[in-house]
């Protein structure tokens, strides 16, 4: 695939962007189709460090009375109109200013990227003239490879091989769901892998029509089944992610299934600046250590459970060895 230089490529220039204060934020924003777009940040925070590695850049419009648009709406009316690749490269220059504004030292920015802008080279070429300009070193972006169809997998598994190649990290997102499957893990070779909501969800809620003891029994699984996913993708040299935690029965079943990462509204919501660290660290030391005294109370009511078998077949040992026969 033939790469733009990107030294000749034009960056978006600041001046397209309008900085402003929200929230007491500095925050850029951009006048596109008659909508006002900007940018939050949902932090994505590390189990094992108690803190945030990264943010994902999530697109927020207006319209002209100060109303919420759905980000769907935009990017539905930019397909509409022909200028799809043209609005998801203005949303990721958009994010791109509002990170560098943060402050952000050494955590990762998560940039949702189409599976068709990856194939494009002018892409590449203008990505990285915009992480030029902004002294952004490209290992800090994590590109998110949408759920979405790929027409050519062979040309898409090139142009992230190419990404890779300058230093950027790849994420498959919604892992589980639609075309991101077991398969895209091979053709793409994702350094991270993003679990779809609908994964944790099942593990959480087991069907309406499932009740009592099988009620249970499905809702074991359903564990089963996401810790043995999280621990296939771990035997694949994958990291892996569990976004959509928005409960705290979710954030236990994320600590259990062995992940490295999470993600949702339980951790922190989309927010124009970064995540308290302090408040971050004390919520996650909290989940763990509720975590571990509810692991140990279930292992003390497992092995309660077992005593009267496991002193049966410890009589049957004495009794053997008494010169019983068997």
């Amino acid at each position: 695939m033939a790469i733009a230089n990107p030294d000749k490529v034009k960056p978006v220039s600041p001046r397209t962007f309008e900085l402003s204060v929200t929230s007491g934020f500095d925050r850029y924003s951009v006048e596109h189709g008659g909508w006002t777009l900007s940018s939050v940040f949902q932090p994505v925070f590390s189990l094992s460090h108690m803190r945030a590695v990264g943010y994902e850049g999530l697109l927020r419009a207006h319209d002209a009375l100060d109303r919420v648009v759905s980000p769907l709406d935009v990017f539905g009316q930019a397909a509409r109109v022909g200028e799809a690749m043209q609005v998801d490269r203005l949303s990721q220059a958009l994010h791109l200013e509002n990170f560098n504004v943060l402050g952000a030292e050494n955590e990762w920015l998560f940039l949702n990227v189409h599976p068709a802008a990856l194939t494009e080279p002018y892409h590449m070429a203008a990505l990285l003239a915009n992480l030029k300009r902004l002294q952004i070193e490209p290992r800090r972006v994590v590109l998110e490879v949408l759920e979405q169809r790929a027409d050519d997998i062979e040309t898409l598994a090139d142009a992230v091989l190419h990404f890779r190649e300058h230093g950027f990290l790849i994420a498959l997102d919604d892992f589980g769901a639609g075309h991101s499957n077991i398969e895209r893990i091979w053709q793409l070779d994702p350094d991270i892998v993003k679990l779809d909501r609908v994964m944790l969800s099942h593990a959480g809620h087991s069907a309406h029509s499932v009740h009592g003891t099988s009620h249970l029994k499905h809702r074991r699984n359903m564990e089963a089944i996401l810790c043995g996913v999280v621990s296939l993708l771990h035997e694949a040299g994958k990291l892996v992610l569990i976004e959509g935690v928005e409960t705290e029965h979710e954030a236990q079943l994320a600590l259990s299934s062995g992940a490295d990462f999470v993600q949702g509204f339980f951790f922190g919501r989309p927010n124009p600046g970064l995540a308290d660290a302090a408040q971050a660290h004390t919520l996650m030391s909290e989940l763990t250590e509720r975590f571990r005294l509810q692991t140990e109370a279930k292992e003390r009511r497992v092995a309660t459970r077992l005593q009267p078998y496991v002193r049966a077949f410890e009589r049957a040992a004495e009794r053997l060895a008494a010169g019983e026969a068997l």
